[in-house]
């Protein structure tokens, strides 16, 4: 097999690579059996043509396109062993250089995985990641339990947040009435922010029966762009109102919660507060350690591995959206509509942001873990190992005897095991200790010091 590079710039390798006339020629026998029925001619059953009156009647080339799909990939992992290529992507066909009798030249490009150099990451500053319990959280997360047992009763006095409504409203702009901007026997919690601007703010204070006039201004930006930006009237007629009713917080809530007790309850919520915010505080320190790595890392990705990469988010995306029962050209088009950009590119821009995102990530752990060697150890695997037994309610000792069931969870557990290492040893290397957040100073008091400055020296005489 001979092959020339042509070109090897940016990650991207041009070549030449010829496919044998051996394997060209195999090509065409497996693309003949593959279609041979297909072809009719006079005299012969169908599926019995030989192959050379096919390719007499038809033309010699008739099977050339299937052959080089089917001879391709031999030359192309040859290519890939020869000239010790990494890839990160399927080839590109350039351009089909010659198929004959002789085999097939064609110019592929290749995506090459990148070569870079990870920023220096050691004491990068991400804030404490374990947790001061307060008390005041735990009264908080108690607080919690008690929302979930309150009662909403009739009223007929004056609404405070919190109380649910019943109302009738008509929004209108310009004094013109605006689809969406109209509903009956709407249900509102007051104080969730649900609506727009202070809208619920001014239904604060009314009765039952009350006509009130609610003057809102859209966001600048606002989704829907016709309304970003303008004034809108709202005449609301507040039809009920339901106060909250707390229960008292004792054993007997408790106990309407599964608890044993009160005591019972506030120390699983305090060990589930304590978990939670552990995980939390790592998580946000972890997303910093990303940000910064991606922002500081220089990585010339080839295009052609961002293309697969967005070609693989935008089909989980669109199962999401049939999922949801949601067609996915109807969303993307209602996407382009509300940004006021109808250009389908400006979706694929989407993709490819995250695309690169997730490349650099993922090229950057993995030059950190081969790096730095950081291996699991056997406790490690059989411990992860055990969770997957339990879940499939095994011993160890059994899911390890299922040779195959083993061998279909190794690649997970080591993918798992190597990336929490390698992000347990990035927190090792961070900067943990708490961030003093910067008070802005008083525009006045920083005017002053700005007028206090000595004069620059421009070395002219006074």
């Amino acid at each position: 097999m001979g092959y020339e590079i042509i070109t090897n710039e940016k990650n991207v390798a041009r070549v030449k690579l010829d496919v044998s006339k051996e394997d060209f020629d195999a090509g065409i026998q497996k693309a003949y059996q593959k279609n041979k029925k297909q072809f009719k001619v006079d005299g012969f059953r169908p599926g019995k043509v030989p192959l050379k009156v096919i390719e007499n009647k038809f033309g010699k080339g008739v099977f050339y396109e299937d052959a080089l799909n089917y001879s391709f990939p031999t030359a192309y992992n040859n290519l890939i062993k020869e000239a010790g290529f990494k890839t990160c992507a399927q080839p590109v066909l350039v351009e089909i250089n010659d198929m004959g009798d002789n085999g097939a030249v064609v110019t592929v490009d290749v995506s090459l995985y990148p070569e870079f150099e990870v920023c220096d990451y050691k004491g990068i500053k991400v804030g404490p990641i374990e947790y001061d319990f307060k008390e005041e959280d735990l009264d908080a997360e108690v607080a919690k339990q008690q929302e979930q047992q309150a009662r909403m009763v009739p009223a007929e006095d004056e609404t405070v947040k919190g109380d649910s409504i019943t109302l009738d409203f008509v929004g209108s702009i310009d004094g013109v009435e605006f689809e969406g901007g109209s509903a009956k026997d709407y249900k509102l919690t007051l104080g969730t922010g649900t609506f727009i601007d202070n809208f619920e703010d001014q239904l604060v204070g009314h009765k039952p029966g009350d006509h009130v006039t609610v003057n809102v201004k859209f966001p600048d930006d606002y989704q829907m762009k016709d309304y970003a930006g303008k004034e809108a009237v709202f005449e609301c007629d507040i039809k009920s109102v339901h106060h909250k009713e707390l229960p008292a917080v004792d054993d007997d809530l408790a106990v309407d919660l599964g608890y044993e007790s009160l005591d019972d309850m506030k120390a699983k919520l305090k060990e589930k507060l304590i978990k939670d915010r552990n995980t939390d505080l790592k998580q946000g320190a972890l997303n910093k350690i990303n940000d910064y790595l991606i922002e500081n890392t220089e990585i010339d990705i080839p295009q052609a591995c961002i293309d697969e990469r967005v070609d693989e988010l935008k089909k989980d995306n669109d199962n999401q959206l049939r999922m949801n029962g949601i067609n996915p050209d109807d969303y993307y088009q209602y996407v382009m509509q509300q940004s006021g950009n109808d250009d389908p590119q400006m979706v694929y821009d989407v993709f490819a942001k995250q695309a690169v995102r997730d490349l650099k990530s993922e090229m950057i752990y993995t030059k950190i873990m081969e790096t730095n060697d950081l291996k699991y150890t056997d406790e490690q695997y059989d411990e992860e190992l055990e969770k997957y037994a339990k879940m499939y309610k095994q011993t160890l000792e059994e899911l390890k005897t299922s040779e195959s069931m083993e061998a279909a969870l190794k690649p997970v557990i080591e993918y798992t095991l190597k990336m929490k290492n390698t992000t347990d040893y990035l927190l090792s290397q961070a900067d943990t200790s708490e961030i003093e957040e910067e008070i802005a100073e008083p525009e006045s008091e920083a005017s002053e010091k700005e007028e206090a400055k000595p004069a620059e020296n421009t070395g002219e005489e006074k």
